[in-house]
């Protein structure tokens, strides 16, 4: 867990950040198991990076 982790409730929580990369992390070994090509699933995650990066500019 990073630093910025914390136990609340009894539950551990993560940082927006390294929830992130966990979920990316997870879609890239679906979207591998499905058959997309490591070319594919690079570009997808760049794109789902720059909606995020967007997205936290509009707040």
């Amino acid at each position: 867990m990073s630093d910025s982790s914390a136990i609340v409730s009894g539950k551990t929580l993560i940082s927006v950040p390294a929830a992130l990369e966990i979920a990316h992390g997870a879609y890239e070994q679906a979207m591998a198991q499905h058959g997309l090509l490591p070319d594919s699933i690079k570009t997808i995650r760049a794109m789902a990076e720059k909606n995020v990066r967007e997205l936290e500019t509009e707040e």
